[in-house]
């Protein structure tokens, strides 16, 4: 067990990571960006505070150097420091976690979110953690506390991870939390809103489901609507984003939000995401009523063959029938969609132009497939031998899956569906859509160099 003892009243610094793109970018250039502390980190700022726990919040997001995360740090003077980790971000949050221990080893670094729930290990034998916070962390967090500062054994604190004589223990897993409504919101200016948590449904891609163990829970209606009520009134936020992975699971549900919304003559607008199979004519309509004017589809792909490889349960009649009426309800769409998925050919690269023609969504967001850790689809990955765990040890982005198509390959895919579904919506979005993609050529050189950066930085 870790020699830790906290004073009785501690000093907590949670730190929003930075994003490892912008490291070594100069200054100017990050001016005027946008930046927001991520919700998950903000509802552990929340139950903190109502814990009475001395808490502040700090945004490096959008820092530039060491330096600056080093200043940061030592201006707070923490006694002891958490932050968030997904796979993307993993190594902004390993520097912050060294950078404390350069501050001063004797502050207490605990790192939670998803990348580190799953490879706990790595975080604490690789990158100066002290212990990991896995899954969900409300509860958590308040246990660990309490028990850093009463000096108890920490094996009783279930959902952690840390350094045991030169093991990594893990204790109990924690039990989800069911009653959503009992958790304290942030009270601090965002858009951010979480109405639920977890989704039903198990593709093979997601990360989303072993986080949250593949169930769904969610808040009531009424605690949904105080908490947009607040920051409307106390913030003046008009433009909402409800952060679940799928807000239509349920159509009551969603029905006695908008209907909130609308009794409380709430002048809002707001979007969500949603996959094709959950969505139904009455409910898009009442959702429009009440301020719904976008809502984002994991579409990921228009061939049936891999939408059930990807354990999807979508159908591409489903994909066109979903856009149909959310068009005709009068809300934007925007379809997310998948390049390179296991399996992926010039024919179900064709199907999807073909599925998109009839679908007609708005906007169109595509992404070449890359490999989340603790997923089926990365088990299949390392079967091939094409990724094993010392890859999580880099400071790359989660790998393009090139096992059966070469980057190249995989890029001309994605401007052929580009192409043809821009071209369709006339020459101005066509010209807009060609100079991105011309300046997304010239920024990955630059990104390359950063991400060399920031493992010299880490190594420094």
């Amino acid at each position: 067990m870790p020699d830790i003892q906290l004073p009785k009243n501690p000093k907590i610094v949670l730190i929003n990571p930075p994003d490892h793109y912008k490291m070594g970018a100069p200054k100017e250039s990050l001016e005027g960006l946008f930046s927001f502390f991520p919700l998950g980190l903000g509802m552990i700022f929340a139950v903190l505070e109502k814990e009475g726990y001395n808490v502040v919040r700090e945004d490096l997001s959008l820092a530039n150097s060491k330096k600056e995360i080093y200043e940061a740090i030592k201006k707070q003077k923490p006694d002891v420091v958490g932050t968030t980790c997904s796979s993307w971000t993993r190594f902004g949050s390993f520097l912050v976690m060294k950078t404390v221990k350069e501050v001063d080893p004797g502050i207490v670094t605990i790192i939670g979110g998803p990348h580190a729930t799953v490879l706990p290990e790595h975080c604490i034998n690789h990158f100066s953690c002290d212990y990991v916070v896995r899954g969900e962390g409300e509860q958590t967090i308040v246990e660990l506390m309490d028990s850093l500062q009463r000096g108890t054994d920490l094996s009783n604190v279930m959902g952690i991870a840390y350094n045991e004589r030169d093991h990594v223990k893990l204790t109990d897993t924690r039990p989800f939390i069911q009653d959503l409504d009992s958790l304290s919101v942030p009270k601090y200016k965002r858009n951010g809103i979480e109405t639920s948590r977890g989704c039903p449904y198990h593709c093979n891609f997601c990360s989303s489901t072993d986080y949250w163990g593949g169930k769904w829970r969610f808040r009531s209606p009424e605690k949904v609507v105080d908490e947009l009520e607040m920051l409307n009134k106390n913030y003046g936020i008009k433009h909402f984003y409800f952060v679940d992975d799928n807000f239509t699971v349920m159509d009551e549900r969603v029905l006695r939000i908008c209907r909130e919304i609308s009794e409380r003559k709430m002048d809002i607008s707001w979007e969500a995401s949603t996959r094709v199979n959950t969505v139904k004519r009455h409910v898009l309509t009442e959702m429009k009523k009440a301020g719904c004017n976008k809502l984002t589809f994991g579409v990921e792909s228009g061939s049936s063959r891999l939408l059930k490889a990807m354990g999807k349960e979508a159908t591409p009649t489903q994909i066109r029938t979903a856009f149909k009426i959310t068009r005709e309800v009068g809300i934007n769409s925007l379809a997310n969609l998948i390049v390179g998925y296991p399996g992926e050919d010039a024919f179900s690269i064709q199907e999807t132009i073909n599925v998109l023609d009839k679908a007609n969504p708005d906007h169109i967001s595509i992404a070449i497939f890359r490999i989340p850790p603790h997923t089926p689809v990365e088990k299949m990955a390392k079967d091939k031998g094409f990724i094993t765990d010392e890859f999580w040890l880099s400071d790359k982005a989660p790998p393009k899956y090139t096992a059966e198509w070469s980057y190249f390959d995989l890029y001309k895919f994605s401007l052929s569906i580009q192409t043809h579904f821009w071209r369709k919506k006339g020459l101005v979005p066509l010209t807009k859509f060609v100079m991105h993609a011309i300046s997304d050529g010239v920024k990955l050189p630059i990104r390359r160099l950063r991400e060399k950066y920031l493992m010299d930085l880490y190594n420094d």
